[in-house]
């Protein structure tokens, strides 16, 4: 696989682990993207796992512990994530890495979470545009600045630079912001297979898969 972008740059795929794996490999696979980061490799895909798999958000956090000066790209399915989930868990990642973190989406239909409560989308078979508009959202929704932490005035955040999407679209409703501030420039990239969304999503970049 290869990222569509104005460079040419190159990203290395680590290997699918699932949850018996995971403790035998991450000293390895650490190893593998220090490697990745000394030879100046764009980015470490980490790829969606199979159920029993092992989070590939998690394994994210793991294996950037000791190698996080390579930006971090986890493989997510929008039919196993409601992009509520899944942009706590990449914004988090978000942070912890310094901003050096993105998202892989791919389109695999409506997650059992939203199915549940609203039944009629189960039917939808197309929804990544939505799903990353609302993933935009989302990282917007909770600007670093409004992050107070006034103990004595009893203020976690000030509530006037929070902004909830309050998206209610064909497929997904979602209401509140995020509970993880972040940065302007920690953001995570969004990026999707090519040919996928429409001329107008807000995608950073496409994954060609036929590279």
């Amino acid at each position: 696989e290869t990222l569509m972008t104005n460079s040419v740059p190159v990203i290395v795929q680590l290997p699918s682990l699932d949850a018996s794996q995971v403790a035998r490999s991450v000293t390895a696979l650490r190893a593998v993207v220090a490697e990745a980061a000394a030879h100046q490799v764009e980015a470490v895909l980490i790829p969606h796992a199979e159920a029993p798999g092992f989070d590939p958000t998690v394994l994210a956090g793991l294996v950037s512990a000791e190698a996080s000066a390579v930006p971090l790209l986890v493989e997510a399915r929008t039919g196993r994530n409601a992009p509520y989930n899944l942009a706590r868990r990449i914004q988090t990642l978000a942070r912890v890495t310094g901003g050096r973190a993105g998202v892989y989406v791919r389109d695999t239909g409506v997650d059992p979470l939203t199915v549940a409560g609203r039944p009629a989308t189960a039917a939808k078979t197309h929804v990544l545009d939505e799903y990353v508009r609302v993933l935009r959202l989302l990282w917007d929704s909770f600007p670093e600045s409004a992050l107070l932490g006034d103990r004595d005035a009893g203020l976690f955040a000030d509530a006037a630079q929070i902004a909830p999407p309050r998206h209610q679209g064909e497929i997904y409703g979602v209401a509140g912001a995020l509970n993880v501030p972040i940065a302007p420039e920690q953001r995570p990239v969004v990026l999707v297979d090519a040919g996928s969304v429409d001329g107008d999503a807000p995608v950073d970049a496409l994954i060609d898969q036929g590279g």
